[in-house]
């Protein structure tokens, strides 16, 4: 019994010292697992764009994928991220898709360029395209804002008239209580 009692205590001791000292632990293999898990994302990226390059886009769309899903990507990591799988989908003909994800490279990094000596042409265009349908869209907004703004000038403006000229007509459309006193003249007599 004797011995039970200090092995007893020093359990007890150990669980709330573990208690005490696992969230320092758990930061630091959680830093530990994000520094992994990033150089890992770069790792997959690199990866992903030897697959582009050898003519493997599934392959390079799927660790994209993979990679972008994971926290504490840098914005040059993400952008590359996105740039490799724009252009695979791009490859396997996924327009549509790849236009979505140069959208993204382009809210990443707006002042996004590429060039024919570095990128595919269709990649070019598409991202050319994708510039312009945005170039568009903000002045179709702007337009539809100040034309917003006249069509409610317009009808507040047509509601002042409108009541302006009923105030009128109920003001001076009615007779004055002497008129309505006054009775007729008797009408000549006939031959």
């Amino acid at each position: 019994m004797n011995r039970k009692k200090p092995l007893t205590f020093s359990l007890i001791l150990i669980f709330f010292w573990g208690q005490l000292l696992a969230p320092v632990f758990n930061r630091s293999f959680t830093v530990s697992a994000q520094v992994q898990d990033q150089v890992k994302c770069e790792e997959e990226i690199n990866k992903a764009q030897k697959e582009y390059y050898d003519g493997r886009f599934d392959e390079a769309i799927d660790l994209i994928k993979i990679c972008l899903k994971k926290d504490g990507l840098t914005e040059n990591e993400r952008g590359k991220a996105y740039k490799i799988l724009a252009q695979a989908l791009l490859a396997k003909g996924f327009t549509s898709q790849a236009k979505q994800v140069i959208k993204k490279i382009l809210e990443i990094t707006p002042q996004y360029s590429p060039t024919i000596e570095q990128e595919p042409p269709q990649f070019v265009e598409l991202v050319s395209e994708v510039k312009n349908e945005a170039q568009i869209q903000k002045i179709k907004n702007k337009k539809s804002k100040k034309n917003n703004g006249k069509k409610w000038l317009w009808i507040g403006a047509g509601g002042v008239v409108i009541a302006s000229i009923a105030a009128i007509l109920i003001n001076s459309g009615g007779e004055s209580s002497e008129e309505k006193d006054q009775t007729l003249a008797s009408p000549p007599d006939w031959p």
